[in-house]
């Protein structure tokens, strides 16, 4: 159908729409969000998981070398040294205790 306007000479072309535009399909949408937000937060446990893997691997290490370097000396203490005084028949403690 064409229309003239008022003061031109140009056809308009107008469409008059008889129906309705296509429905939106709102399961695929809430679907969509739903997922969108799982698999986001799934892959933010997976980040964080393997970031505290990592540091759990390196504080190991580090633990592991800081006990292998570690020297321990046999000191008698003096706990075991009282100990001796007061019970006099304790071969065990009489020997640490006399190395002093």
């Amino acid at each position: 159908m064409n229309v003239f306007a008022t003061g031109c000479t140009k056809p308009v072309s107008v469409l008059f729409a008889t129906g309705c535009t296509k429905p939106v399909n709102v399961l695929a949408i809430i679907l969509g969000v739903i997922g969108g937000i799982i698999l986001i937060g799934l892959l933010l446990l997976l980040i964080w998981k393997l970031l505290v893997t990592i540091h759990d691997r390196r504080e190991f290490a580090r633990f592991e070398k800081e006990r292998a370097n570690a020297r321990w000396d046999m000191v008698p203490s003096h706990f075991q040294c009282f100990l001796w005084l007061i019970l006099p028949n304790l071969a065990v403690l009489s020997n640490i205790c006399a190395a002093d």
